[in-house]
């Protein structure tokens, strides 16, 4: 989906800057979109195996994108977004369509579709009160279902029946 992501963000006119982290067999497609559209704000991180400089980059965005064009089984860029307190702008897909729920803890688009991707980026950049929301929000989803408490509590509730 990291083409679908640049043509998305190329109608924004570099309105601000997006980190792309991880690698694909679209890394040259993308590199070379972002060139011969003059995207000046794409910065390609590749693949980050350091935690605190993952986590970094994630608490300071405004939102994250899973632009995914694949069926996750368990998406843990979305949880880690979650946990961060930061909202999640993602495909409806996979895993995708329920960990990320439209309007409460992020924004969905539909698979391959730009333009409705930027409308979804544009919503959240203009409106960084809603963000914030999307934000809290997400952070409580994460508290409650991914925790190693939260886990402890569901294992046990198990165990008991």
């Amino acid at each position: 989906g990291v083409l679908t992501l640049l043509k998305a963000y190329s109608l924004l006119k570099n309105k601000i800057n997006l980190k792309i982290v991880g690698t694909g067999d679209c890394d040259f497609l993308a590199k070379k979109f972002s060139e011969d559209n003059d995207l000046d704000k794409v910065e390609f991180l590749g693949e980050i195996r350091n935690e605190k400089t993952k986590f970094t980059i994630i608490k300071n965005s405004l939102f994250s994108i899973i632009p995914s064009e694949c069926y996750e089984t368990f998406c843990l860029t979305a949880i880690e977004s979650m946990g961060c307190g930061v909202p999640i702008i993602s495909t409806k897909i996979g895993s995708l369509q329920y960990l990320v729920q439209d309007g409460k803890n992020g924004l969905s688009f539909e698979v391959g579709n730009h333009k409705e991707l930027t409308l979804k980026m544009e919503s959240l950049i203009n409106n960084k009160t809603i963000a914030l929301k999307f934000g809290k929000n997400g952070r409580k989803q994460f508290l409650d279902n991914y925790t190693d408490d939260s886990n402890y509590r569901l294992y046990q509730t198990l165990i008991d029946k």
